[in-house]
């Protein structure tokens, strides 16, 4: 399986935990409702645990996106290698030397720099170095927008590492003063943009940057890089 097929079938468990999701938020609905209607405090008990689950899934809705991105990454560079095994002699300026582009390899490249793909600079520029310095140039026909990428690592941080509360970055990247919960649930304001939420315009649009870099990285004539 190609690593966009790989991704692709990644999101499919995401929209999976969206769905779940929605269907927790209805269940916090009604029961809501008829804890006002008739005072019934096990309903009231109900209806926070279907919000507490509502909010959990939406949360891991944006982790598991994130770590399919992150997934995604490791495997086009894995993919590349293997295809064109000359670059690891052109990175690490072996010659004469025999290097077998497999899984242990690109582990050894992603350890040795730190597991960047978390981090959507660092991970530029790992494949900047071994895919081509022209893979993101602005010179190209169509400019991918990794905006949203960056958006949704800067979401998926906050939630594994403050519990969804947002950090400065959080505040300042995605001018909002909500949590992540919050912010994912919240409709964008742009005109033209569909009525959906923020995560569901993530969730397209993160899937349109990995077709595009994955389109860019084979169908186009580009050339080994020297």
């Amino acid at each position: 399986m190609t690593p966009i097929k790989r991704f692709l079938s990644d999101l499919q468990t995401v929209q999976l935990l969206w769905a779940a999701q929605q269907r927790a938020f209805a269940g916090y609905g009604n029961s809501r409702r008829k804890a006002r209607r008739t005072g019934d405090t096990i309903a009231g008990a109900i209806a926070e645990e279907h919000y507490r689950l509502h909010k959990t899934l939406v949360e891991a809705s944006a982790v598991r996106l994130a770590t399919a991105w992150e997934v995604f990454l490791r495997e086009l560079l894995e993919e590349y290698l293997r295809k064109r095994p000359a670059v690891l002699k052109r990175v690490w300026r072996f010659s004469g030397t025999r290097i077998r582009a497999d899984r242990g390899t690109v582990d050894g490249i992603l350890e040795s720099n730190r597991f960047p793909l978390q981090d959507l600079s660092r991970a530029r520029e790992v494949l900047r170095q071994y895919l081509g310095k022209d893979l993101f140039a602005a010179n190209q026909k169509q400019v991918i927008d990794l905006t949203p990428v960056e958006h949704l690592i800067i979401v998926r941080n906050a939630v594994v590492h403050r519990g969804g509360d947002p950090t400065k970055k959080f505040h300042s990247a995605l001018r909002t003063h909500r949590t992540a919960h919050g912010y994912l649930m919240s409709r964008p304001r742009v005109p033209g943009t569909l009525p959906a939420t923020q995560f569901e315009r993530l969730l397209q649009m993160v899937a349109r940057v990995a077709e595009l870099l994955y389109t860019r990285t084979w169908q186009l004539p580009r050339p080994i890089p020297k």
